[in-house]
Protein backbone atom coordinates (compact mmCIF):
# COMPACT_ATOMS: atom_id res chain seq x y z
CA UNK A 1 0.00 0.00 0.00
CA UNK A 2 1.32 3.48 -1.30
CA UNK A 3 0.59 6.99 0.60
CA UNK A 4 -0.09 10.23 -0.67
CA UNK A 5 1.06 13.25 1.24
CA UNK A 6 -0.16 16.97 0.69
CA UNK A 7 0.87 20.43 2.22
CA UNK A 8 -2.64 22.10 1.24
CA UNK A 9 -2.14 25.95 0.50
CA UNK A 10 -4.58 26.15 -1.85
CA UNK A 11 -8.26 24.20 -1.29
CA UNK A 12 -8.96 24.64 -5.28
CA UNK A 13 -5.90 23.67 -6.67
CA UNK A 14 -5.68 20.61 -4.28
CA UNK A 15 -8.81 19.51 -4.96
CA UNK A 16 -8.82 20.00 -9.38
CA UNK A 17 -5.20 18.72 -10.05
CA UNK A 18 -4.00 16.04 -6.78
CA UNK A 19 -7.83 14.90 -5.78
CA UNK A 20 -8.88 14.28 -9.12
CA UNK A 21 -5.43 12.57 -10.29
CA UNK A 22 -4.23 10.41 -7.64
CA UNK A 23 -8.32 8.85 -7.38
CA UNK A 24 -7.34 6.30 -9.85
CA UNK A 25 -4.88 4.78 -6.67
CA UNK A 26 -6.85 5.85 -3.86
CA UNK A 27 -9.55 3.55 -5.60
CA UNK A 28 -7.63 0.48 -5.00
CA UNK A 29 -6.28 1.34 -1.77
CA UNK A 30 -3.56 4.27 -1.02
CA UNK A 31 -4.10 6.63 1.48
CA UNK A 32 -4.56 10.18 1.71
CA UNK A 33 -2.65 12.03 4.33
CA UNK A 34 -3.06 16.02 4.11
CA UNK A 35 -2.13 18.80 6.33
CA UNK A 36 -3.10 22.39 6.07
CA UNK A 37 -2.54 25.89 7.40
CA UNK A 38 1.28 25.17 7.77
CA UNK A 39 4.23 27.93 8.33
CA UNK A 40 6.81 25.26 7.56
CA UNK A 41 6.33 22.37 4.98
CA UNK A 42 9.60 20.90 7.06
CA UNK A 43 6.90 21.01 10.21
CA UNK A 44 4.29 19.67 7.65
CA UNK A 45 6.15 16.66 6.12
CA UNK A 46 7.32 15.61 9.18
CA UNK A 47 3.89 15.45 10.76
CA UNK A 48 2.69 13.45 7.45
CA UNK A 49 5.56 10.80 8.22
CA UNK A 50 4.87 10.16 11.89
CA UNK A 51 1.68 9.32 10.71
CA UNK A 52 2.59 7.03 7.87
CA UNK A 53 4.95 5.14 10.31
CA UNK A 54 2.32 4.03 12.34
CA UNK A 55 0.63 2.41 9.11
CA UNK A 56 1.73 -0.95 8.76
CA UNK A 57 2.75 -2.88 5.35
CA UNK A 58 3.53 0.74 3.76
CA UNK A 59 5.23 0.61 0.85
CA UNK A 60 6.28 4.21 -0.16
CA UNK A 61 4.96 7.90 0.81
CA UNK A 62 4.37 10.03 -2.34
CA UNK A 63 4.64 14.07 -0.86
CA UNK A 64 3.02 16.15 -3.97
CA UNK A 65 2.22 20.24 -3.86
CA UNK A 66 -1.38 20.76 -4.01
CA UNK A 67 -0.67 21.39 -7.96
CA UNK A 68 0.55 18.27 -9.29
CA UNK A 69 -1.11 16.69 -11.59
CA UNK A 70 -0.34 12.67 -11.68
CA UNK A 71 -1.08 11.44 -15.24
CA UNK A 72 0.60 8.32 -14.64
CA UNK A 73 -1.57 5.39 -14.63
CA UNK A 74 1.92 3.25 -13.60
CA UNK A 75 3.18 5.39 -11.16
CA UNK A 76 3.20 2.89 -8.34
CA UNK A 77 4.80 0.22 -10.41
CA UNK A 78 7.27 2.26 -11.08
CA UNK A 79 7.53 3.36 -7.62
CA UNK A 80 7.79 -0.25 -6.97
CA UNK A 81 10.50 -0.95 -9.31
CA UNK A 82 12.65 1.95 -8.24
CA UNK A 83 12.41 1.52 -4.88
CA UNK A 84 13.68 -2.66 -5.24
CA UNK A 85 16.70 -1.60 -6.15
CA UNK A 86 19.45 -1.64 -2.96
CA UNK A 87 19.71 1.41 -1.49
CA UNK A 88 17.42 3.31 -3.01
CA UNK A 89 15.69 5.99 -0.34
CA UNK A 90 14.09 8.70 -2.73
CA UNK A 91 13.16 8.85 -5.77
CA UNK A 92 11.75 12.08 -8.07
CA UNK A 93 10.80 13.17 -11.17
CA UNK A 94 13.14 15.52 -11.54
CA UNK A 95 16.84 17.21 -10.41
CA UNK A 96 20.49 17.35 -10.85
CA UNK A 97 24.14 16.48 -10.25
CA UNK A 98 26.82 18.79 -9.26
CA UNK A 99 24.43 20.56 -6.86
CA UNK A 100 25.87 22.84 -4.42
CA UNK A 101 22.79 25.29 -3.66
CA UNK A 102 18.85 25.06 -3.47
CA UNK A 103 19.22 26.74 -7.00
CA UNK A 104 19.80 22.92 -8.54
CA UNK A 105 18.56 23.76 -11.66
CA UNK A 106 21.89 25.35 -11.92
CA UNK A 107 23.46 21.87 -11.63
CA UNK A 108 23.71 19.48 -14.48
CA UNK A 109 19.87 18.87 -14.82
CA UNK A 110 18.45 15.06 -14.75
CA UNK A 111 14.89 13.84 -15.64
CA UNK A 112 11.88 14.97 -17.11
CA UNK A 113 8.97 17.57 -16.14
CA UNK A 114 5.91 19.36 -17.69
CA UNK A 115 4.76 22.33 -16.00
CA UNK A 116 3.28 25.80 -16.79
CA UNK A 117 6.14 27.33 -17.30
CA UNK A 118 8.49 25.37 -18.76
CA UNK A 119 9.49 21.35 -19.65
CA UNK A 120 12.13 20.18 -18.78
CA UNK A 121 13.93 17.09 -20.26
CA UNK A 122 16.73 15.12 -19.82
CA UNK A 123 17.26 12.21 -22.37
CA UNK A 124 19.10 9.89 -20.06
CA UNK A 125 18.22 7.15 -18.64
CA UNK A 126 16.84 7.28 -15.35
CA UNK A 127 19.64 7.33 -12.62
CA UNK A 128 21.22 8.75 -9.09
CA UNK A 129 21.18 12.57 -8.84
CA UNK A 130 22.46 14.70 -6.09
CA UNK A 131 18.90 16.16 -5.16
CA UNK A 132 15.32 16.26 -6.69
CA UNK A 133 12.64 18.89 -7.28
CA UNK A 134 10.16 18.35 -4.16
CA UNK A 135 7.53 18.89 -6.26
CA UNK A 136 7.29 15.15 -6.09
CA UNK A 137 9.00 13.22 -3.66
CA UNK A 138 8.66 9.63 -3.34
CA UNK A 139 10.08 8.12 0.18
CA UNK A 140 11.16 4.30 0.41
CA UNK A 141 10.00 2.69 3.44
CA UNK A 142 13.44 2.73 4.98
CA UNK A 143 13.21 6.34 4.62
CA UNK A 144 10.25 6.79 6.11
CA UNK A 145 12.00 5.43 9.23
CA UNK A 146 15.06 6.64 9.26
CA UNK A 147 15.27 10.24 8.17
CA UNK A 148 13.01 13.22 8.56
CA UNK A 149 12.82 17.10 7.56
CA UNK A 150 15.20 19.36 9.45
CA UNK A 151 12.47 21.74 10.87
CA UNK A 152 14.97 22.62 13.29
CA UNK A 153 17.23 24.27 10.81
CA UNK A 154 15.56 25.39 8.34
CA UNK A 155 11.72 27.71 8.28
CA UNK A 156 9.37 28.09 5.58
CA UNK A 157 8.78 26.69 2.58
CA UNK A 158 12.41 26.04 0.83
CA UNK A 159 15.53 23.63 1.10
CA UNK A 160 13.00 20.55 2.40
CA UNK A 161 13.68 18.77 -0.78
CA UNK A 162 17.56 19.39 -1.27
CA UNK A 163 18.36 18.90 2.85
CA UNK A 164 16.52 15.10 2.76
CA UNK A 165 18.10 14.10 -0.61
CA UNK A 166 21.59 14.93 1.26
CA UNK A 167 20.42 13.25 3.98
CA UNK A 168 19.71 10.03 2.50
CA UNK A 169 23.27 10.37 0.46
CA UNK A 170 24.82 11.45 3.75
CA UNK A 171 23.36 7.72 4.96
CA UNK A 172 24.53 5.69 1.98
CA UNK A 173 21.68 5.49 0.26
CA UNK A 174 20.69 6.66 -3.42
CA UNK A 175 18.69 9.55 -4.32
CA UNK A 176 17.24 8.40 -8.20
CA UNK A 177 14.69 10.40 -10.72
CA UNK A 178 12.56 8.12 -13.03
CA UNK A 179 10.39 9.10 -15.59
CA UNK A 180 6.69 9.99 -14.44
CA UNK A 181 3.77 11.41 -16.52
CA UNK A 182 3.49 14.69 -14.33
CA UNK A 183 2.00 17.94 -14.92
CA UNK A 184 2.88 20.63 -12.81
CA UNK A 185 0.69 23.74 -12.17
CA UNK A 186 3.04 26.30 -11.22
CA UNK A 187 2.90 29.82 -11.08
CA UNK A 188 6.80 30.02 -11.51
CA UNK A 189 9.35 31.79 -9.29
CA UNK A 190 10.56 30.52 -5.63
CA UNK A 191 8.20 33.10 -3.88
CA UNK A 192 9.71 34.78 -0.84
CA UNK A 193 13.33 35.23 -2.12
CA UNK A 194 14.53 36.48 1.38
CA UNK A 195 13.70 33.21 2.83
CA UNK A 196 15.09 31.20 -0.11
CA UNK A 197 18.44 33.22 0.44
CA UNK A 198 18.30 32.33 4.04
CA UNK A 199 17.38 28.87 3.90
CA UNK A 200 20.34 28.57 0.88
CA UNK A 201 22.55 29.98 3.29
CA UNK A 202 21.45 27.15 6.02
CA UNK A 203 21.89 24.30 3.36
CA UNK A 204 25.60 25.77 2.46
CA UNK A 205 26.54 25.36 5.92
CA UNK A 206 25.10 22.36 7.20
CA UNK A 207 26.81 20.64 4.21
CA UNK A 208 29.72 22.36 3.94
CA UNK A 209 29.27 22.83 0.57
CA UNK A 210 32.40 24.53 -1.94
CA UNK A 211 30.73 27.04 -3.84
CA UNK A 212 30.36 30.92 -4.09
CA UNK A 213 27.92 32.04 -1.40
CA UNK A 214 25.12 34.06 -3.48
CA UNK A 215 25.72 37.29 -1.94
CA UNK A 216 28.01 39.84 -3.05
CA UNK A 217 27.42 41.21 0.67
CA UNK A 218 29.27 38.78 2.26
CA UNK A 219 33.08 39.30 2.19
CA UNK A 220 34.92 37.83 5.03
CA UNK A 221 38.05 36.75 4.02
CA UNK A 222 39.66 39.56 3.12
CA UNK A 223 40.90 42.87 5.03
CA UNK A 224 39.61 46.40 4.91
CA UNK A 225 37.47 45.37 2.15
CA UNK A 226 36.13 48.24 -0.33
CA UNK A 227 32.51 47.61 -0.24
CA UNK A 228 30.00 50.08 -2.49
CA UNK A 229 26.59 50.17 -1.74
CA UNK A 230 23.74 51.74 -4.44
CA UNK A 231 20.12 52.06 -4.06
CA UNK A 232 17.64 51.44 -1.34
CA UNK A 233 18.11 50.12 2.14
CA UNK A 234 21.88 51.63 2.82
CA UNK A 235 21.03 52.64 6.61
CA UNK A 236 24.89 52.80 7.22
CA UNK A 237 25.55 49.48 7.36
CA UNK A 238 29.21 48.85 9.11
CA UNK A 239 32.19 48.60 6.21
CA UNK A 240 29.85 49.58 3.39
CA UNK A 241 30.11 52.72 1.67
CA UNK A 242 27.35 54.45 -0.87
CA UNK A 243 28.58 54.96 -4.15
CA UNK A 244 25.90 57.89 -4.70
CA UNK A 245 27.88 59.80 -2.07
CA UNK A 246 31.17 58.80 -3.01
CA UNK A 247 29.95 59.92 -6.69
CA UNK A 248 28.64 63.37 -5.47
CA UNK A 249 24.89 62.60 -6.74
CA UNK A 250 21.35 62.01 -4.70
CA UNK A 251 20.24 58.82 -7.28
CA UNK A 252 21.50 56.09 -8.90
CA UNK A 253 20.36 57.83 -12.16
CA UNK A 254 22.96 59.99 -12.25
CA UNK A 255 25.74 58.11 -11.65
CA UNK A 256 25.87 57.46 -15.44
CA UNK A 257 26.89 60.87 -15.87
CA UNK A 258 29.95 61.10 -13.24
CA UNK A 259 31.86 58.58 -15.64
CA UNK A 260 34.84 57.55 -14.60
CA UNK A 261 34.15 57.01 -10.61
CA UNK A 262 36.72 58.01 -7.88
CA UNK A 263 38.07 54.30 -7.98
CA UNK A 264 41.45 52.96 -8.98
CA UNK A 265 41.00 50.02 -11.18
CA UNK A 266 40.26 46.95 -9.72
CA UNK A 267 40.36 48.19 -6.51
CA UNK A 268 36.72 47.62 -5.09
CA UNK A 269 35.86 43.90 -3.47
CA UNK A 270 31.76 43.89 -3.59
CA UNK A 271 29.23 45.72 -5.04
CA UNK A 272 25.51 45.67 -3.53
CA UNK A 273 22.92 47.36 -6.38
CA UNK A 274 19.54 47.24 -4.34
CA UNK A 275 16.82 48.08 -6.37
CA UNK A 276 19.11 50.64 -8.47
CA UNK A 277 19.71 49.45 -11.95
CA UNK A 278 15.69 50.14 -12.90
CA UNK A 279 16.35 53.84 -12.01
CA UNK A 280 19.36 53.72 -14.69
CA UNK A 281 17.83 54.15 -18.26
CA UNK A 282 18.00 51.40 -21.27
CA UNK A 283 20.94 51.94 -23.59
CA UNK A 284 24.39 53.49 -23.34
CA UNK A 285 23.98 54.57 -19.74
CA UNK A 286 22.65 51.08 -18.71
CA UNK A 287 26.21 49.73 -20.62
CA UNK A 288 28.24 52.70 -19.09
CA UNK A 289 27.46 51.72 -15.26
CA UNK A 290 28.04 47.78 -16.03
CA UNK A 291 31.29 48.94 -17.64
CA UNK A 292 32.62 50.98 -14.77
CA UNK A 293 31.43 48.58 -12.07
CA UNK A 294 33.38 45.58 -14.27
CA UNK A 295 36.33 48.45 -13.71
CA UNK A 296 36.56 48.66 -10.51
CA UNK A 297 35.73 45.71 -9.55
CA UNK A 298 38.71 43.57 -8.74
CA UNK A 299 39.31 40.14 -10.75
CA UNK A 300 37.01 37.71 -8.95
CA UNK A 301 34.54 39.93 -7.24
CA UNK A 302 31.37 40.33 -7.61
CA UNK A 303 27.59 42.29 -8.21
CA UNK A 304 24.97 41.35 -6.56
CA UNK A 305 21.73 43.06 -8.71
CA UNK A 306 18.29 43.79 -7.23
CA UNK A 307 15.45 44.55 -9.48
CA UNK A 308 12.17 44.56 -10.19
CA UNK A 309 10.45 42.40 -12.69
CA UNK A 310 8.77 43.46 -15.68
CA UNK A 311 5.78 43.16 -15.89
CA UNK A 312 5.48 43.60 -12.13
CA UNK A 313 3.60 46.33 -10.59
CA UNK A 314 6.90 47.29 -8.81
CA UNK A 315 8.25 47.37 -12.25
CA UNK A 316 6.01 50.02 -14.22
CA UNK A 317 4.33 51.51 -11.45
CA UNK A 318 6.93 53.65 -10.26
CA UNK A 319 7.77 56.84 -12.38
CA UNK A 320 10.87 57.23 -11.43
CA UNK A 321 12.29 54.03 -13.23
CA UNK A 322 13.84 54.39 -16.54
CA UNK A 323 14.34 50.35 -17.56
CA UNK A 324 12.94 47.12 -17.51
CA UNK A 325 14.56 44.04 -16.58
CA UNK A 326 13.38 40.26 -17.62
CA UNK A 327 16.31 37.54 -16.20
CA UNK A 328 17.34 37.36 -20.31
CA UNK A 329 18.37 41.02 -19.72
CA UNK A 330 21.42 40.08 -17.91
CA UNK A 331 22.45 37.77 -21.04
CA UNK A 332 23.61 40.76 -22.67
CA UNK A 333 26.09 41.18 -20.37
CA UNK A 334 27.25 37.47 -20.07
CA UNK A 335 27.14 35.98 -23.27
CA UNK A 336 24.92 33.62 -22.40
CA UNK A 337 21.97 32.07 -24.16
CA UNK A 338 21.30 33.26 -28.05
CA UNK A 339 21.97 37.33 -27.79
CA UNK A 340 24.96 38.68 -28.76
CA UNK A 341 26.21 41.00 -26.46
CA UNK A 342 27.74 44.60 -27.34
CA UNK A 343 31.00 44.08 -29.07
CA UNK A 344 32.46 47.14 -26.24
CA UNK A 345 30.33 45.33 -23.08
CA UNK A 346 32.81 44.23 -21.28
CA UNK A 347 31.75 40.41 -19.94
CA UNK A 348 30.75 38.91 -16.66
CA UNK A 349 30.70 35.40 -15.37
CA UNK A 350 26.82 34.53 -14.35
CA UNK A 351 27.55 32.92 -11.27
CA UNK A 352 23.96 33.15 -9.57
CA UNK A 353 20.32 33.98 -10.68
CA UNK A 354 16.71 33.44 -8.79
CA UNK A 355 13.40 35.09 -9.90
CA UNK A 356 10.03 35.36 -8.33
CA UNK A 357 6.84 36.89 -9.60
CA UNK A 358 7.98 40.71 -8.60
CA UNK A 359 11.89 40.20 -8.48
CA UNK A 360 15.13 39.12 -10.01
CA UNK A 361 18.48 38.69 -7.77
CA UNK A 362 21.55 38.06 -9.81
CA UNK A 363 25.20 37.71 -8.74
CA UNK A 364 27.41 38.76 -11.57
CA UNK A 365 30.98 38.13 -11.00
CA UNK A 366 34.16 39.64 -13.07
CA UNK A 367 36.31 36.96 -14.59
CA UNK A 368 39.89 36.70 -14.16
CA UNK A 369 40.21 35.68 -17.93
CA UNK A 370 38.75 36.21 -20.64
CA UNK A 371 37.24 33.68 -23.23
CA UNK A 372 40.90 32.99 -25.05
CA UNK A 373 42.33 32.74 -21.22
CA UNK A 374 44.62 36.27 -21.57
CA UNK A 375 43.76 38.22 -18.68
CA UNK A 376 41.58 41.09 -19.21
CA UNK A 377 43.28 44.34 -19.72
CA UNK A 378 42.38 47.32 -17.38
CA UNK A 379 40.49 49.97 -18.49
CA UNK A 380 37.36 52.88 -18.99
CA UNK A 381 35.04 51.59 -21.30
CA UNK A 382 32.50 54.42 -21.72
CA UNK A 383 30.29 54.61 -24.94
CA UNK A 384 29.38 57.83 -26.53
Amino acid sequence: MYAFGICIGSEEKYQNYVLSSISKFTESGAIVVETRNQQSIHLAYNSIINKVRDIPDVEGLILLHDDMEVLDNDLLNKLSRAFSIPDVAIVGAVGAINVSTLAWWLGEVRGVMQDTQVKVKHTEAPHEVDTLDGCFLALSPWAINNIKFDSDGYSGFHGYDADICFSARAAGKKVMWEQFDLFHHSKGGVGNVESWAGNNDVFRAKWVLDAPKHNARSVTDKENPVMLHIGINFSNRQGWSRLEDAAGVDSPQKLPDQLPWSFEDSSVDAIFANNALQKVATGLDRINFMNECWRILKPGASIEIVVPRFPSSLSIADPTNMSLWLPESFSYFTGNGSVQPHDQVRLWKMEFMLGSDFEIRAILVKPNFNSNGDIYPECVTVIK
